[in-house]
């Protein structure tokens, strides 16, 4: 039994590719016939039940008008094969997954690539592959979604099966999953090797952006005062350094993701309570740290101690008061450093009123020189680092 029945002006269309067509049925058998005419569609062609519309605008010049620009267009008989093989892998695909076509990126990446399979020699899946690469936006160009299938072939992963499970949501795709597939899609190695001519990347753009769904984006960050964290959706490399260009890649996924650079450290107010180190824990009162989002720091210092439990006689007789203004700076994951500390009015003073200027203030300058890991645990700011040539950690909690 035929694959296809061709109508009149279908063949005529048709006629120099048939021989590539036929070689390539073989990988469709056990179809029921579809039946090929020309009519008025959008795009390239309609697939209904088992009637294929070929759009009456791929007769009429050297190739179809809405051909991708990134490559050179596939020439109009080309383009009417790959059509008659995306319709014939759609309705294999349909059967498999119990449901009728649809046009997001699962369906068509997947038929574009069983369609360039069936033909190789027409080079069908190289403007797929190139719409990946320019435009990272699978929702509006779902035939990239061929890029995908090929990422996944190199990973070893069968793209047909994965792309079963999906549909039949016997699997989900994660938003690492996504990301991943983006970096393997817009590397050097992937959907860029596999085109017949070079083909640039869709340029870099800086947050707050938007992201529509089942794309990728270059972000680019140029060099900011605090630093931060993109966050709002995946992110390749998420922590920006302060001061330093910043260039990653971010995805979403079905939803759509807005994508922003937060503070990327502990906003807020915090007291110190204790502080380990040098062999021992000691107390504290009266310490505060003050972290806006916006990259300043206020240190607080009324009536303050720290000292180790023996010491706590002098804390009844003495402390410290004052402020020290300065800023904070994202240096990586997790990690933060207190600078430009200017002290303002630092006094030491006793019960009975009196208080004179603090002596010396090498500390202020030791919290300056250290790199603090942070982290919380169950409501509490950890900083850890190393000063005066001792591991040092200090424990805060919500002023």
């Amino acid at each position: 039994m035929p694959l296809f029945h061709l109508h009149a002006d279908a063949e005529a269309l048709l006629q120099p590719v048939l021989p590539v067509l036929s070689g390539a049925l073989q990988r469709f058998e056990g179809q029921a016939p579809l039946a090929v005419r020309l009519g008025e569609v959008p795009g390239f062609h309609a697939l209904e039940g088992d009637t294929l519309t070929l759009s009456r605008r791929l007769a009429e010049g050297l190739h179809h008008p809405d051909e991708p620009d990134a490559l050179p267009p596939l020439d109009r008989w080309r383009r009417a094969a790959c059509s008659v093989l995306e319709a014939l892998a759609l309705r294999a695909l349909a059967a498999e997954v119990g449901a009728p076509p649809g046009p997001d990126w699962r369906w068509q990446g997947a038929a574009l690539d069983q369609a360039d399979a069936a033909a190789p020699a027409l080079g069908l899946a190289a403007h797929g592959l190139a719409l990946a690469v320019s435009t990272g936006d699978l929702g509006a160009h779902p035939r990239a979604g061929v890029a995908v299938m090929q990422a996944w072939r190199a990973r070893g992963i069968d793209p047909q099966a994965r792309v079963v499970a999906l549909l039949r949501e016997d699997e989900a795709l994660s938003a690492q999953d996504w990301l991943q597939l983006g970096q393997r899609v817009l590397s050097p190695e992937g959907a860029l090797a596999a085109l017949p001519a070079p083909v640039p990347r869709r340029a870099a753009e800086t947050p707050p952006l938007t992201l529509p769904p089942w794309s990728w984006r270059p972000v680019r960050v140029d060099p900011h005062r605090r630093g931060g964290r993109l966050a709002g959706t995946a992110v390749a490399e998420p922590w920006v350094r302060a001061g330093q260009p910043h260039a990653t890649l971010a995805s979403a996924t079905q939803a759509g993701a807005t994508l922003r650079l937060g503070p990327g450290g502990p906003v807020g107010a915090w007291e110190l309570a204790s502080l380990s180190g040098f062999g021992q824990i000691m107390g504290a009162r009266g310490i505060e740290l003050d972290f806006q989002a916006d990259g300043r720091l206020q240190m607080v210092l009324a009536d303050s101690f720290v000292g180790p439990v023996q010491a706590l006689g002098v804390a009844d007789d003495f402390g410290t008061s004052g402020t020290a203004m300065g800023r904070w700076t994202v240096t990586g994951p997790g990690r933060l450093r207190m600078v430009d500390l200017v002290p303002m009015g630092l006094t030491v003073h006793d019960r009975e009123g009196m208080a004179m200027p603090a002596g010396d203030q090498g500390w202020l300058h030791e919290v300056q020189r250290a790199e603090l890991r942070w982290s919380l645990v169950d409501g509490r700011l950890h900083l850890q680092g190393r000063m005066f040539n001792a591991d040092v950690e200090l424990r805060l909690k919500r002023a």
